[in-house]
């Protein structure tokens, strides 16, 4: 089964809220749509950062998705998530 894979660019320095990353959510969108997804950092929550700016993003329309990098400061990953597949690795 195809999945959406999403590989963190850079070490985060700040906590970010990536409540954004739902499986069921994402499962309708495409690469590009996924990387618009919006992203806000604690330091700055009124000044949103799209997905892409801090992940690679390869796939889309799945409900699979696969997180590749050291997300210790990101949290809400899966948040109100309702199916499908979140692996952090």
């Amino acid at each position: 089964m195809p999945e959406i894979l999403l590989t963190l660019r850079a070490s985060l320095s700040q906590p970010l809220d990536g409540s954004a990353i739902v499986p069921d959510r994402m499962a309708e969108l495409d690469a590009r749509e996924i990387g618009a997804l919006a992203l806000r950092s604690a330091e700055r929550p009124r000044e949103p950062i799209p997905l892409g700016d801090l992940f690679k993003v390869q796939g889309g329309k799945s409900d699979r998705v696969r997180i590749v990098g050291d997300c210790a400061l990101v949290t809400g990953l899966g948040r109100q998530m309702a199916s499908g597949e979140l692996v952090v690795d």
